[in-house]
C-alpha cells in the first residue's frame, strides 16, 4: 500500500511537527508491499526539516494536474492531509485523478460553525476518513460538517517518552536565562498571539510578584504579530517582571524539564500538545478550562486548570505549587503516568496507521 503524506503549510507549529514526525515514523515502518511518499511546500520551515518526494510552490488549484499525475504515476492508495487549507486542492485532485485513491484528513483545529452548503457538501464528500484529536472536536464535526458518522475517528495526538536531562544541563539553561533565581520557574510555550493569552500569563506573574512570590517566566514561540510582542515587552518592563521572551527554540524538551510548570493560556485550545509534552517530562501542566484541555488534565489530580483568560484564577493555581511541594510532586508524577498510559506517541501513530491501512479495504 502506498501512502502520500501531504502538508503545504508555511508555518511550523504542532500541526506541522506532528506531520513531520508521523511521516518519518511511517517511513521507518514501511514494508516491501508499499512506500511512503511526502509532499510539502517549497522554501518553508517544514520543507527544510525533512526530505520530500514532491514540493509545490503553493496551494494554487493549477497544481491539481501535477499532483494528480504524481499520484497516478506512483499508484498512491491513500493521501493523508493535515492542514484544512489543503483540502480544496485534494478534493479537486480526487475529482480529476485517473487513479482511485482514498482521501484522509486529520483535523487539528476547532470548527467554529456549520458548513453544510452545496460547496462544503461536495468538498467533504471527497473525504473517506476524517480524524479528530479530541471528543470535543468530534462533537463539533458531527454538528457542523456533512460527514457520515462512520467516517469520523477520534485519535489523540501523542508525544515521545522523554530522556531525562542532567541536572547540570538544566541548571546551566536556567542560569543563562535568569542566574541565581530561587523561586518558581514557569514557561508559556505557544505561538505568540493574542488568542494564545501570553498577556494573561504576564498578568498572573505580576499578581504573584505583588504577593511577594518569586517567579521567573519564559515565553517561547514564533509570531506574526510584532505589535502584540511589543505590548508584552512593554508590560514586562513596566512592572519589572522576571520574564524573557524568545522566538522559536529547538531545545523545547530541555526547556520544559527545567521548569516547575508549563502554562497554556490559550482562549480555546483544540488539544494542547505542549501539555502532554510537559506531563511526559514529569513537569506540572497548567491549562485553560476550555476546548480539549480538560480531556488531558484532571484538575488537582494530574495537573491544574484555570478559568479562561482569568489571570487572577491562574495566579491562584500557580500559588498552590508555591505553597505545597508535595502537591507539585504529586501532580507531576500523576501527569507523567497519564501521559505514558494515554498519550505515548508510538501508540497514537499505530492507531493512525491502522485506520489508514483499513481504508484500502
Amino acid at each position: 500500500m502506498n501512502i502520500l503524506e501531504l502538508c503545504l503549510s508555511d508555518s511550523l507549529g504542532g500541526l506541522e511537527l506532528h506531520f513531520r514526525d508521523f511521516s518519518v515514523w511511517l517511513d521507518e515502518q514501511q514494508s516491501s508491499e508499499g512506500r511512503i511518499f511526502v509532499a510539502t511546500r517549497s522554501e518553508t520551515p517544514l520543507a527544510s526539516r525533512m526530505e520530500s518526494d514532491l514540493c509545490l510552490t503553493n496551494r494554487n488549484l493549477w497544481h491539481a494536474a501535477r499532483l494528480s499525475k504524481f499520484i497516478s504515476a506512483n499508484k498512491i492508495d491513500v493521501v493523508h492531509i493535515h492542514d484544512k487549507k489543503d483540502l480544496p486542492l485534494l478534493a479537486l485532485v480526487k475529482s480529476i485523478c485517473s487513479y482511485p485513491f482514498k482521501l484522509a484528513h486529520t483535523r487539528h483545529m476547532s470548527l467554529p460553525g456549520g458548513k453544510r452548503d452545496f460547496y462544503h457538501s461536495w468538498l467533504y464528500g471527497k473525504v473517506d476518513a476524517y480524524f479528530v484529536i479530541t471528543e470535543w472536536m468530534k462533537s463539533q464535526v458531527i454538528n457542523n460538517l456533512p460527514l457520515a458518522p462512520e467516517k469520523i475517528h477520534k485519535i489523540n495526538l501523542g508525544t515521545a517518552v522523554v530522556e531525562r536531562c542532567s541536572e547540570t544541563e538544566l541548571s546551566e539553561l536556567k542560569d543563562n536565562i535568569f542566574s541565581e533565581h530561587q523561586g518558581l520557574w514557569l514557561a508559556n510555550i505557544a505561538r505568540i498571539q493574542h488568542g494564545k493569552g501570553q498577556h494573561v500569563f504576564l498578568d498572573a506573574i505580576k499578581q504573584l510578584k505583588d504577593k511577594g512570590i518569586q517567579v521567573a517566566g519564559v515565553i517561547a514561540g514564533g509570531t506574526d504579530d510584532p505589535q502584540y510582542v511589543k505590548q508584552l515587552e512593554d508590560y514586562i518592563e513596566l512592572h519589572q517582571l522576571k520574564v524573557k521572551i524568545f522566538g522559536h527554540r529547538d531545545d523545547i524538551p530541555v526547556l520544559i524539564q527545567a521548569m516547575d510548570a508549563v502554562v497554556l493560556t490559550t482562549e480555546c485550545e483544540t488539544f494542547g500538545l505542549i501539555m502532554i509534552e510537559a506531563m511526559m517530562a514529569g513537569v506540572v501542566a497548567i491549562g485553560s478550562n476550555s476546548g480539549g484541555v480538560p480531556e488531558i488534565i484532571d484538575h488537582l489530580e494530574n495537573g491544574l486548570l484555570f478559568n479562561v483568560f482569568d489571570p487572577q484564577d491562574l495566579s491562584k493555581q500557580i500559588q498552590l505549587l508555591d505553597l505545597s511541594s508535595e502537591l507539585k510532586e504529586k501532580l507531576a508524577l500523576k501527569g507523567q503516568q497519564k501521559a505514558l498510559q494515554r498519550f505515548e506517541k508510538k501508540k497514537q501513530f499505530l492507531a493512525f496507521k491502522e485506520k489508514l491501512l483499513n481504508l484500502e479495504e
